[in-house]
């Protein structure tokens, strides 16, 4: 009855325009004459081989009828889908007649299941089982039967199903886990249709995946619609089965039909995006370059005139290259402030925003401008370093030889306000007691207001252009602070050096080596201020002169006579210590209160250094 129906249906599928693989079946077969026949197991039945004139297989499905051959028949229907599994599983021997008979001994025993026939006898069909592990012809046979029986073909299908649920994730609307079911398909694909830029598939595996959409491509207040649609594709195989006529055999065709399908399903996603507004806010320079590093802050209302309450502080941040966005901020007044400028930038002056809708986007811009001044510190120093030095006259100019300023040094650096670029230093009229500097100092300033001074021939940054004055021919005067016993130098004591009109012009605090100091011309007295510690401070004076080759003169009891140093000696807890001044006659003499009296001229020499 089952195979009535099938070719039933098949005729009818015919009639209205079935179109077949003419490959795999013709409408119409032309057979050859009987071939060969094998036994190849004893207790079944021969086999005799059966082609189509063009050497294509067919296998008998009626026993016990004639083979129709050289004859022509017609496509009689679809075969049982069990005959696919042997048409599929061919054996390959190396035998073609073993081939053959394993193929069409299956044919007839699956023909028998199926339809209840009788083409192997029941006692053939027995050997075969018996024998299925032991001769590999029989077990051939038997595991094609079998494979036969379980054999089918599952129509592939696919089902999408999850929820139209967005959240957002990071700067992407994310949706929930979308299930897929499927049934015959080993993998499937996806694609989105009528999706927003940007939109993707993400974290797709072979039974799920999740929608991705930025949120930047759905506009404030707009709903956008799409849908994903799932598609996968599975093969149905198609047996055919020819006949000639009423007592005639019936055969299977060796060739089958595979039909590759495409089945597909879709789900239907929406996305809704409220109306907000946003703030965006740009910190630039005065060429829209974005400038990082500024702390800004944001207030609520308007305090451009005033001073901005911390109670009012919205927000504050500190620039980027990227501008700062304020989402879904409230309608009203705002003042921008920038609180701390990036180095090398002005303070921007504060500004109004207004947030005059809920449903927008907002941009303010704070420029700011670069400082294109800066002050370049200039030291006039003796060949030490260790001090400025007064009364030089000095100039720097600029490139084109333009004076950018002029001055007199003091006892204090001086600051020179300049714009990038080169610049000289000159001096044109040297400190009292020094040579004029003739060397000319060129330094420059970089747009980013840094200073470098130009040595052997290459720039040298830096932060302070110093200018040494040599002095003119003439020695530093040394003091020696010695231990009147050890005769060592002693560190700690203070030192006054005053004028004839009793103003200090140096103060020296002793250290474990001699003292140099520079005098103009005059007269001059040097006294100590305070002992070094664990000495008894000595009261003595030294009066001298300095000519103006810096040459000194000691003061004694008959006037000035000519010394190389002044040497001042303090006591451990000893009686005073009277110092007097080495002369250029004679080394230093050490008076102490109460001793002999050397010579007259010595005791000159004390009197004199007692005098106040």
């Amino acid at each position: 009855m089952k195979k009535k129906l099938l070719s039933i249906l098949f005729l009818l599928l015919s009639v209205f325009g079935l179109k077949l693989n003419a490959n795999a079946a013709p409408s119409t077969i032309t057979t050859a004459s009987l071939g060969k026949g094998y036994t190849v197991i004893s207790g079944t039945s021969t086999v005799y081989i059966k082609q189509t004139t063009s050497g294509i297989y067919l296998y008998c499905e009626e026993a016990n009828k004639k083979f129709p051959a050289n004859m022509t028949l017609k496509l009689k229907g679809t075969a049982p889908k069990g005959m696919i599994y042997i048409l599929k599983n061919k054996p390959n021997t190396g035998n073609v007649g073993n081939d053959y008979y394993i193929m069409q001994t299956a044919v007839w025993w699956y023909k028998d299941v199926w339809s209840g026939t009788n083409n192997l006898s029941q006692s053939a069909k027995n050997t075969l089982t018996n024998l299925r592990n032991t001769n590999a012809i029989a077990g051939k046979i038997y595991n094609l039967v079998e494979g036969a029986k379980n054999y089918s073909e599952v129509v592939g299908s696919i089902k999408l199903s999850g929820t139209n649920n967005f959240t957002i994730s990071g700067s992407n609307y994310v949706s929930d886990v979308i299930k897929v079911t499927k049934m015959g398909l080993a993998t499937y694909d996806l694609q989105l249709i009528g999706a927003p830029s940007g939109a993707k598939i993400i974290n797709k595996t072979n039974t799920s995946f999740q929608v991705s959409v930025p949120v930047s491509s759905v506009s404030n207040g707009q709903t956008i619609s799409f849908e994903v649609k799932a598609s996968g594709s599975y093969d149905i195989n198609t047996a055919y089965e020819y006949e000639y006529g009423s007592g005639y055999q019936s055969v299977l065709y060796e060739k089958y039909d595979t039909e590759h399908k495409t089945v597909s399903d879709s789900i239907k996603f929406s996305i809704t995006k409220p109306n907000e507004n946003a703030l965006n806010v740009y910190k630039v320079d005065e060429k829209g370059n974005a400038v990082s590093g500024a702390k800004l802050a944001l207030y609520k209302g308007d305090c451009t005139s005033t001073t901005c309450a911390k109670a009012d502080l919205y927000q504050s941040w500190t620039s980027t290259t990227s501008p700062k966005t304020f989402v879904n901020i409230p309608k009203g007044t705002y003042t921008l402030v920038e609180e701390e400028a990036p180095n090398g930038y002005k303070l921007a002056a504060k500004q109004k925003v207004s947030i005059t809708s809920l449903n927008g986007t907002f941009r303010v811009t704070m420029v700011d401008n670069k400082i294109t001044t800066t002050k370049v510190k200039i030291s006039k120093t003796d060949i030490t370093e260790s001090k400025e030095l007064p009364g030089a006259t000095l100039v720097v100019k600029d490139a084109s030889g333009s004076v950018i300023d002029k001055w007199t040094s003091t006892n204090e650096a001086h600051y020179v306000t300049v714009n990038p670029g080169v610049y000289t230093l000159s001096e044109t009229i040297a400190p009292k007691g020094y040579k004029l500097t003739t060397t000319t100092i060129t330094f420059k300033v970089d747009e980013d207001l840094n200073i470098y001074e130009l040595k052997d021939g290459k720039y040298v940054k830096t932060d302070h252009i110093k200018m040494v004055n040599e002095l003119l021919d003439k020695s530093a005067i040394k003091i020696n602070k010695l231990d009147s016993k050890t005769n060592e130098y002693v560190s700690g004591a203070i030192l006054m050096i005053k004028n004839n009109k009793g103003e200090t012009v140096a103060t020296i605090t002793t250290t474990n080596s001699a003292s140099y100091i520079t005098l103009d011309e005059g007269e001059y007295v040097l006294s100590e201020e305070a002992a070094p510690n664990g000495y008894e401070k000595t009261d003595a004076k030294i009066y001298f002169s300095v000519d103006e080759e810096g040459k000194i003169k000691i003061k004694g009891s008959s006037g000035y006579v000519d010394a190389v140093e002044l040497t001042i000696y303090n006591q451990k807890e000893e009686a005073e210590i009277i110092v007097v001044p080495t002369t250029g006659l004679s080394s230093t003499l050490t008076y102490v209160v109460g001793t002999l009296v050397v010579s007259a001229g010595a005791v000159m020499l004390y009197r004199n250094g007692k005098q106040n």
